[in-house]
């Protein structure tokens, strides 16, 4: 089955998209405030969203050029979910690549994530909500993260759950 894959251009090169991928502080400006991010290979991840939450493993990472994560632990408390650890056991993987004139090529993909699981949809949502807010930091200097102050319950709900 065919996994969850989003291809962009931003604004802002390569170094600066792989400093918001691959830092504690880049990633809090684009996906949640409430994480902890390991910086180096074997290191772990792991990102808050209410009561939900993700652990991952850096599996990768080659500046400005990929960032990969392998999900070891998962929970996706939604209503509506019999299964909060889908997650475990995929890999979310960023490949980065000059796009001419100081912009990046940005390959997504989130190996695993497949129609066949429950939160598909909910996770394809989120993560459609993410990779915008990562492309309004990069390109701006401003996201839209999860739990970030100026958002509201309205606005962040749908990007829990990616």
């Amino acid at each position: 089955m065919e996994h969850y894959r989003r291809q962009m251009t931003l604004s802002a090169s390569p170094a600066v998209v792989y400093q918001a991928l691959a830092t504690q502080q880049g990633v809090r400006n684009w996906w949640t405030r409430n994480c902890e991010v390991a910086e180096v290979v074997g290191g772990r991840a792991v990102f808050r969203f209410d009561t939900c939450w993700k652990v991952m493993r850096i599996a990768q990472l080659l500046p400005q050029q990929e960032v990969v994560w392998q999900c070891i632990d998962a929970n996706l408390d939604v209503a509506g979910l019999t299964t909060g650890n889908e997650w475990v056991g995929t890999r979310i993987v960023f490949r980065l690549a000059p796009a001419g004139g100081g912009k990046t090529r940005l390959a997504f993909e989130h190996q695993g994530l497949t129609p066949d699981l429950q939160c598909f949809g909910i996770c394809q949502d989120g993560w459609h909500l993410f990779l915008g807010s990562l492309q309004a930091y990069v390109d701006t200097g401003s996201g839209q993260p999860f739990g970030a102050a100026a958002a509201t319950d309205a606005a962040t709900e749908p990007m829990a759950h990616a």
